[in-house]
């Protein structure tokens, strides 16, 4: 939701209704009543637009210093977060664990000589795990002597709920920005590809933009003649 106007009254100005969660350790001064009055005032201007007519609105405003919100609007209804909520995650877990904090992958491998019978790899949520940085493993079991590995494990388990939500809308989860939070994420869980028609009842040509996963099976055909452009997915 987009807030236009700017609540200014005694020095202090606050553009939207985040301000005062995001504000750091710092309490902002307390407001004068006839700010506050101003405030509520605002707001509800801002509520009231027709443009909101058909939306459902829930707000509060607290300041960190404060025992109860200034300002409520249906705050004690539920409403399902929207992309903003990464916002308030993010700043919650910078709190909490710091900036240095680092998600671990472990690796454990079992065998013997240039051979592994197994090598595990057990993630713990990290959503920057790529291609590049396993690459970079493999390249460190070669320089140890490993040559062999017969069995490989990739162990997601640390998380007990499942990745995917199911209040989540349909038509986000079959994007790449909806793919499923698990605990072991690899290349953000996305695949992007292209899909080419070809004659009249052909297989489609299949083009990775993404490094080719393992065990992929179908069948896909062109299903009419004037189909022309790619499908990306």
């Amino acid at each position: 939701m987009s807030v236009q106007k700017i609540i200014k009254c005694g020095g202090i100005a606050a553009i939207g209704f985040w301000s005062a969660a995001l504000t750091g350790v710092q309490a902002l001064p307390a407001l004068p009543p006839h700010c506050l009055a101003q405030l509520r005032r605002d707001v509800d201007a801002i509520a009231h637009q027709p443009s909101f007519n058909q939306a459902r609105l829930g707000i509060a405003i607290q300041p960190l210093d404060a025992a109860q919100p200034v300002y409520e609007r249906d705050a004690q209804y539920y409403f399902l977060p929207a992309s903003t909520t990464k916002v308030l995650t993010t700043a919650a877990a910078l709190m909490r664990l710091g900036p240095q904090f680092r998600i671990q992958t472990d690796i454990y491998g079992a065998g013997q000589g240039s051979t592994l019978e197994h090598l595990r790899i057990v993630g713990h949520g990290d959503p920057s795990l790529s291609d590049q940085q396993l690459q970079q493993v493999a390249v460190q079991l070669q320089r140890q002597g490993v040559r062999r590995i017969n069995s490989l494990l990739g162990d997601d388990t640390f998380f007990r709920r499942a990745g995917v939500v199911p209040s989540w809308a349909w038509e986000d989860i079959q994007a790449g920005y909806g793919a499923p939070a698990n605990s072991l994420i690899l290349n953000q869980n996305a695949y992007e590809l292209q899909l080419w028609p070809q004659a009249l009842g052909q297989p489609l040509r299949v083009e990775w933009l993404s490094p080719q996963p393992l065990g992929l099976g179908g069948k896909l055909i062109t299903p009419v003649p004037w189909l022309q452009m790619p499908l990306n997915l």
